[in-house]
């Protein structure tokens, strides 16, 4: 019985034993499943991340260097402040090249996702530096501007003192040629705001330095609305011009006139006297207002 006995427990210890590490290898087999199933999906995600990452790179790349492009046809910036901007946006697309060689190397999810944050959170290619380019180009432009109409208003000042010395009215037409110089520095002021407080601006500032972005398009919109108004200016004066030689021309004509009747009535006009009217005629219409800038020289003006 003893031995029965012993024998029914060795049956049953080893049965206890087999069926342990039965249970072991299935959740062995489990787990391993399951860590295959984590690896293929974790693997389809950074595949699917690395594609989309470098896309949204290679896209701020391509934008940073048209930039780099515009720097260098923007004429009124000083070769200093091209050269600090170029070496800013230069330094930016390197820094992005080499964020896309970690992100094309990183192995492991988490990291990745981390890497592929910063490309918003770090760079503001479009936050920061595609609008402060656009606005100091958009500065240039209104100094270039600016200058055009400087040599317009040499001109209309040149009439319009001729026509004052022709004896017209030229009151109004001074005062808006004053306006007009008023405009066109305040144009300029508004240029010289823009240049200091949008050149220093990096993308470490933003979002706190958005407000000055903002800041600096209001003064854009107001230096190209000072174009405008003198430009406007313009167009009045050269109008005013016309009227006054108009007026010189027919005063000049009458006076002419009115001295040869008198000259008949009195029947004392000799040869000598008619040509002396004559002469006298001719110098007063020659000293009337010469052709003023055509409109054409206020319209080629840009604005935008």
């Amino acid at each position: 019985m003893r031995q029965i006995y012993k024998n029914s427990i060795y049956i049953i210890t080893g049965l206890a034993i087999f069926l342990s590490q039965g249970s072991a290898l299935a959740v062995n087999g489990n787990s391993s499943g399951s860590a295959a199933t984590q690896t293929a999906t974790d693997t389809k995600a950074i595949t699917s991340l690395k594609t989309k990452a470098n896309k949204e790179i290679d896209r701020r790349i391509a934008s940073l260097q048209a930039l780099v492009a515009k720097i260098s046809s923007t004429k009124k910036l000083s070769v200093d402040n091209k050269a600090a901007m170029t070496k800013s946006v230069s330094d930016e697309i390197t820094a992005l090249q080499a964020l896309k060689t970690k992100i094309d190397a990183d192995t492991d999810l988490t990291i990745l996702r981390a890497d592929v944050k910063t490309i918003t959170d770090s760079y503001r290619t479009y936050a920061l530096y595609v609008p402060k380019i656009h606005l100091l180009v958009g500065a240039d432009t209104i100094v270039l501007a600016a200058d055009k109409m400087d040599a317009i208003v040499i001109k209309l000042e040149t009439r319009i003192n001729t026509a004052k010395t022709s004896g017209s009215d030229v009151t109004a037409l001074q005062t808006t040629l004053a306006e007009m110089k008023a405009k066109l520095a305040d144009a300029r002021n508004q240029v010289a705001n823009i240049n200091s407080s949008v050149l220093t601006l990096e993308p470490s500032g933003y979002p706190g330095n958005k407000t000055t972005l903002q800041s600096a398009q209001k003064l854009l919109q107001a230096a190209k609305l000072d174009l405008k108004t003198a430009r406007q200016g313009a167009t009045t004066i050269i109008k005013g011009l016309k009227t006054a030689k108009k007026s010189t021309t027919t005063t000049s004509s009458s006076s002419s006139s009115s001295s040869s009747g008198s000259s008949s009535g009195t029947g004392t006009t000799s040869s000598s006297t008619t040509t002396s009217s004559s002469g006298s005629s001719s110098s007063s219409s020659g000293s009337s207002v010469p052709p003023t800038a055509g409109t054409g020289d206020i319209e080629s003006v840009p604005l935008n």
